[in-house]
């Protein structure tokens, strides 16, 4: 599908006359995503994939109408045939492009039952494949292998090298000023209409204010390419700057306990008043000395805090906030 399909077309099959309002006709987005999804569920032995609409909108996250308009405008372009036993049955799909005469990859883009309905397609095996392999071959298999794998990896480069970046639209990638390879859309493509409804387009737009409508379709794509690329790098800047910020508060907060607990001799503190200045550190940024005092007091005496009360939020905590330890350290 990807190497032959036509997910656009001229009108009535004809080219466009010079001032004619006649515009190609692109296959919608919702269309083009259903038709990979799709081609992608063939099943290799039926060639078919039979699924309802409520299925593939499940899968996709769409509406099941716009499903069901994006299968109807696939079966009309030819793209896929559709039929089913009866009416409680989904519709099985086949795919129905087919390969140019000129197609160089028939073996790859056919099934095997494909090819044995369609003689011209079977290529004849050449001598070599019919002679009997020497012992030596069939001993090891390996260098048999070994052709196979390598024939893979070339094939997947080929393909990987026919692929289109876009299916709605003739657009490649193209490499940015800033190295990174990004698809310049034409201007009709439905990608790009998305593209210029979102927030960042618009950013962009206003960033460069009056010089924005003298450039071109392509200017504009990769203007906006390198304004998101900015906007990545300044947040991952700023979340830097948020992290580096919170391991020194905490360093900060570890030294003040560190030397709080040898003032006073302490091996630590009661775990929920650990909690509480870490509370009140959050919050404020330092710890003051009442607060680590009452702390440090109370720690001594084996006192826990009660699981509710204001100091949760913050606040100075008082000896009705306590409960009494078994027994005291002092």
């Amino acid at each position: 599908m990807i190497n032959h399909w036509q997910p656009k077309i001229k009108p009535e099959g004809s080219g466009l006359a010079f001032g004619s309002n006649q515009r190609y006709r692109s296959l919608t987005a919702g269309a083009v995503a259903v038709a990979q999804f799709v081609a992608q569920h063939l099943n290799s032995e039926t060639n078919t994939y039979p699924i309802s609409q409520k299925t593939i909108a499940l899968k996709l996250g769409r509406t099941k109408s716009t499903i069901g308009k994006a299968l109807d405008e696939l079966v009309a372009w030819g793209i896929f045939t559709r039929e089913r036993a009866h009416k409680e049955k989904p519709y099985a799909y086949r795919l129905a492009v087919d390969c140019s005469a000129d197609c160089e990859q028939l073996e790859i883009h056919y099934t095997k039952s494909e090819l044995a309905t369609l003689p011209k397609k079977q290529a004849t095996p050449s001598p070599t494949e019919q002679a009997t392999p020497s012992p030596k071959n069939q001993a090891t298999g390996l260098p048999n292998n070994r052709q196979l794998i390598e024939s893979n990896k070339e094939i997947n480069k080929e393909m990987n090298r026919q692929k289109p970046p876009c299916f709605n639209c003739s657009g490649d990638y193209e490499v940015l000023p800033n190295g990174k390879r990004e698809i310049i859309h034409s201007h009709d493509c439905s990608e790009l209409l998305q593209i210029q409804s979102g927030r960042p387009w618009q950013i962009t737009q206003s960033e460069l204010e009056s010089s924005w409508h003298s450039l071109d379709n392509r200017k504009q794509q990769i203007a906006n390419y390198l304004s998101l690329a900015k906007g990545k790098e300044r947040k991952a800047k700023a979340s830097e700057k948020i992290e580096l910020a919170s391991q020194e508060k905490v360093i900060k907060f570890r030294k003040i306990l560190t030397r709080t607990l040898a003032e006073n001799n302490l091996e630590n503190y009661t775990p929920d008043l650990l909690e509480y200045l870490g509370i009140v550190y959050n919050q404020s940024g330092d710890l003051s000395e009442s607060h680590i005092s009452r702390a440090v007091n109370y720690s001594k005496l084996g006192w826990h805090l009660k699981p509710e009360g204001d100091w949760r939020m913050g606040g100075m905590i008082n000896s009705h906030h306590f409960i009494e330890g078994e027994g005291s350290n002092d």
